[in-house]
């Protein structure tokens, strides 16, 4: 690895880190090839530690927290060969994507969430970064097949409409780190509030699953990126338009009527 690498940065902090921080700092640099497909709740229990003593060994590594680590080894890495086209490259990752969510989301977590969502009197749906698209996708499509929901696209505002909710609400949060601080905050106030909370994460150990009543789990690293670009989304849309069909079955003519005005109002819209 280059010298600003966690290896380089480990010696640099030489004795002023805690035991604690050390003995994560030193996991981190073995598992330096893993941990742009790892959550910070993984890395805590690999060594024994809590997540926020995590974060504390990233910071006394010079990153601002956990998700500097897992970029910055993921731009350590190498990046594959195109021998095809970039283009190609890019299908074949975002395919990838999509073939794995076998592996981390079934269809009982499906019509769980489903069942969640369509029993709830309002969904206030929430994602920051490079998850806010997914989230102002979903808030939209929830709102067409009848969901009374809201997107707001500050996440700010979605904190302060997480404490105006209650039990008969849900939240739907995304964020592929599971870490995002205003997400995970809107997650813990909601909950508090006695808010079902539905979270769409990358990794199951994380900050913001830990908040959350149904986990969906959709994977998406993007190695020939080295960093969470479209084919994160991917698995995030593919999951989610199994819960819209979910849902449709579930509120029948509700549903249909919806469409229906959604189609009207679309047609009315275009030249």
């Amino acid at each position: 690895m280059e010298e600003n690498s966690l290896e380089a940065r480990l010696r640099a902090a030489g004795a002023g880190m805690r035991a604690s921080e050390r003995r994560v700092a030193e996991l981190m640099v073995r598992l330096a090839a893993e941990l742009p497909e790892l959550g910070i709740g993984e890395v805590a229990e690999r060594a024994g530690v809590s997540p926020s003593t995590v974060v504390r060994a990233c910071q006394a590594l010079g990153y601002a927290g956990f998700q500097g680590v897992r970029l910055a080894a993921a731009r350590a890495r190498p990046r594959p060969a195109a021998p095809d086209g970039h283009l190609a490259t890019a299908a074949q990752v975002a395919r990838a994507a999509v073939d794995a969510l076998g592996a981390t989301v079934d269809e009982a977590a499906v019509q769980a969430v489903a069942g969640a969502l369509a029993g709830a009197r309002r969904v206030l749906v929430s994602g920051a970064g490079l998850s806010w698209p997914v989230a102002q996708d979903a808030g939209l499509r929830l709102s067409a097949i009848g969901v009374d929901a809201v997107a707001p696209a500050d996440p700010l505002a979605a904190g302060v409409l997480a404490r105006r909710f209650g039990p008969e609400d849900a939240c739907l949060l995304v964020s592929h780190t599971g870490g995002t601080r205003s997400v995970v905050d809107a997650a813990r106030a909601a909950r508090e509030r006695g808010v079902t909370v539905v979270a769409l994460v990358g990794f199951r150990a994380t900050p913001l699953a830990g908040h959350a009543d149904h986990v969906l789990v959709t994977g998406g690293h993007d190695p020939a990126f080295r960093l969470e670009s479209t084919a994160s989304r991917v698995g995030q849309f593919v999951v989610f338009d199994a819960v819209c069909l979910a849902l449709i079955d579930r509120l029948g003519e509700r549903a249909r009527e919806a469409l229906d005005a959604f189609a009207a109002t679309s047609a009315e819209a275009a030249w």
